[in-house]
């Protein structure tokens, strides 16, 4: 892919493309339509596949900016922070419902103790 050879600043302003992407168009979308579900959460399974792959880039405005939001009491971006977490650090939402006692207690341990669980 065309994105594996660009620079730094190139990562950057892509960043900085989705952090104003989520900005500017949740205003836009609220004003005209009350269902933002789906465009926000491809843009934010997009970020965070981005973010995972490119782990150099900067998330602090990403992050400064959720935060300011959740400040705010704005919950609609939770979406984008649920993705970021589960994209980059390869966890899913979990089903815990369904999950024994046994593989909740075993989530709190590391890698290994979640494969004996499985």
């Amino acid at each position: 892919l065309a994105i594996n050879y660009c620079s730094e600043i190139t990562l950057d302003s892509i960043a900085f493309t989705i952090l104003r992407q989520i900005s500017t168009t949740c205003v836009d979308k609220l004003a005209s339509d009350a269902s933002v579900a789906g465009w926000l959460q491809n843009i934010a399974t997009f970020a965070g596949l981005f973010f995972k792959k490119h782990y150099k880039v900067d998330l602090s405005g990403m992050m400064t900016y959720l935060a300011n939001k959740l400040k705010q009491g704005d919950t609609q971006e939770l979406i984008v922070l649920a993705e970021l977490i589960a994209k980059m650090s390869g966890w899913s939402i979990l089903d815990i419902e369904n999950m024994t006692d046994r593989q909740i207690e075993a989530l709190a341990g590391g890698y290994y103790l979640r494969i004996e669980s499985a």
